[in-house]
C-alpha cells in the first residue's frame, strides 16, 4: 500500500536540521478569499489578505515545509484585534487527517512551528502577541483516505488516476467521492467516532512548553479545546 511505503521512506530518511529562523520574502499587492501568492520550499511569504468590502489589510504569512516526508503548510494570519494572530496548519496531502509520525517526526514539527513562531514574531517587529489555537476535530487519518481511495480506483464508475485524485479530492472530500461512486458511506468514515481536537490540544500544549519558552498558554473560556499563546 502506497502509505505505508510512505511511511516506511519517511523513517529511513534522514532528517535536514530545521533552522531556528526561516527568511521572510515580502509579496505585493493584496489577495482575497483562498487566492495566495506563490510560495517555495523553506521560505515564509508575507502578503496581505484584502476585503472585498473594506480598504482594510491583514497581514498573513504561508510556510510550505516538508516535514517527515509530508508537505506541511503553516499560515499565521492577523484577525481584527490588534497583535493577535491564528495559527493553523495542514498537509498538502492529507490537509487535517492524523499522519503517524515517529518520534524524530514530532521533533521536527515542533522545531518548524518555532521557527516559523519565532521568524513571524520578528518580522512584525514584535507586534504579534497573542496567537489564538483551534485544533482541527478531524476524526479521520491518512490510511483511512488511503483505504478510502484503494476501493474508489477500483470502481468501474471512476474515470481518476491516484494523482488526480489526490489533487481534486484530498482530505475529507475523497468520503464525498465514495458517496458519490457507491451511494453509501464508506465503512472506514465513522461520524460517530470522537473528535481528536482535545488530544491535539494537549499534545500542541506539551510541544509549546517545551519548544516556546517565551510564550505563555492560557485556555480559551467555555467548551472548547482552543488556547491562546501569550507572549511573556
Amino acid at each position: 500500500m502506497e502509505f505505508q511505503n510512505h511511511q516506511n521512506e519517511t523513517s529511513t530518511a534522514k532528517m535536514e536540521a530545521t533552522p531556528k529562523r526561516f527568511p521572510v520574502v515580502n509579496v505585493e499587492g493584496s489577495y482575497y478569499y483562498d487566492d495566495r501568492p506563490p510560495h517555495q520550499e523553506g521560505t515564509i511569504v508575507h502578503y496581505f489578505e484584502g476585503d472585498v468590502h473594506s480598504t482594510e489589510k491583514s497581514n498573513r504569512y504561508l510556510l510550505l515545509k516538508n516535514v517527515a516526508g509530508f508537505n506541511y503548510i503553516f499560515r499565521l494570519g492577523e484577525t481584527r484585534t490588534s497583535g493577535t494572530y491564528g495559527l493553523g496548519f495542514k498537509t498538502e496531502e492529507y490537509e487535517h487527517a492524523t499522519v503517524n509520525l515517529d518520534d524524530e517526526g514530532h521533533q521536527e514539527l515542533a522545531q518548524t512551528i518555532t521557527a516559523f513562531i519565532e521568524s513571524v514574531y520578528t518580522d512584525t517587529q514584535q507586534n504579534m502577541h497573542e496567537i489564538h489555537i483551534s485544533p482541527s476535530d478531524a476524526t479521520y487519518s491518512a490510511g483511512d483516505i488511503e483505504n478510502c481511495m484503494e476501493e474508489i480506483l477500483r470502481s468501474p464508475d471512476n474515470t481518476l488516476n491516484r494523482a488526480e485524485l489526490m489533487s481534486k479530492y484530498n482530505g475529507y472530500d475523497i468520503f464525498r467521492l465514495y458517496l458519490e461512486l457507491f451511494d453509501k458511506i464508506y465503512e472506514g468514515e465513522n461520524d460517530a467516532k470522537r473528535s481528536r481536537a482535545s488530544g491535539r490540544a494537549r499534545f500542541f500544549k506539551m510541544m509549546f512548553r517545551k519548544n516556546l519558552p517565551n510564550w505563555d498558554i492560557q485556555d480559551s473560556y467555555g467548551l472548547t479545546n482552543d488556547f491562546d499563546l501569550i507572549r511573556k
